[in-house]
């Protein structure tokens, strides 16, 4: 009997030292489901089977925005995450309580083939 491989592709996403949330992991979760913790620093791969996926990043208090991708036999796609600095803490928490919890940015870097 010949056995098939049952990954097609691989993620690898790295979170990036930060100050803020430094003590708190990140959940990752692909296609709704959660497939890891990141500690601060950290960076990881995760299998993927070929197709369209969705990835998001959550904390205790935080959500990153949910980020589709495809993923192709023997492509590695690349992702960072990191707290976003990009607002006041007055319009996070404002954001956090009306909107929801985003407060993690989390972008699509390079995808490349083996």
């Amino acid at each position: 009997m010949r056995w098939k491989r049952v990954w097609e592709g691989m993620i690898k996403i790295k979170r990036l030292k930060d100050k803020i949330d430094y003590n708190l992991p990140y959940r990752v979760y692909i296609d709704g489901r959660v497939v890891m913790e990141l500690s601060n620093g950290e960076m990881r791969d995760y299998e993927t089977l070929e197709g369209e996926h969705t990835i998001k990043i959550e904390s205790d208090f935080f959500v990153s925005e949910e980020v589709k991708f495809t993923s192709y036999e023997g492509q590695i796609v690349e992702f960072e995450c990191k707290p976003d600095h990009s607002e006041s803490n007055f319009s996070k928490t404002m954001r956090k309580l009306f909107l929801g919890k985003l407060g993690i940015s989390l972008e699509k870097k390079n995808d490349f083939y083996l």
